[in-house]
């Protein structure tokens, strides 16, 4: 699996009280943000949402069209959760503290493990 992260629609670095898999103020999205309208999500149902697991809880029939190893679970009492994937993807894409070439590798190396290629443009 191959997505596009483009840097141009690409919010981050700004901590995870600002970000949304796409932000209503500005139309930018995380990298799950974009990667999820890649896989077919709409925009409603990304829209204003802090990761995969809120947009499956206010949208149930997303979650399949989310990439397996990013596919938000079932848990107890039928909340999602945010595979391990995901979280830390999370993680990275919101760090105040480091560069964004630093965030762009972090971000490679963890999907590559999951057999997902990211590419960066713009």
């Amino acid at each position: 699996m191959k997505f596009i992260i483009d840097r141009t629609k690409w919010l981050r670095g700004e901590g995870y009280k600002q970000s949304r898999l796409l932000r209503p103020s500005d139309g930018k999205q995380c990298c799950l943000g974009q990667i999820g309208r890649q896989c077919g999500l709409s925009v409603r149902s990304i829209k204003d949402q802090i990761g995969p697991s809120d947009a499956v809880q206010k949208f149930h029939s997303t979650r399949m069209k989310w990439p397996e190893p990013l596919r938000p679970t079932p848990a107890i009492g039928g909340i999602s959760c945010d595979p391990d994937l995901s979280r830390t993807m999370m993680l990275v894409n919101d760090d105040t503290d480091i560069s964004d070439s630093e965030r762009e590798a972090r971000l490679i190396d963890l999907a590559k493990v999951e057999h997902i290629e990211l590419e960066f443009i713009n």
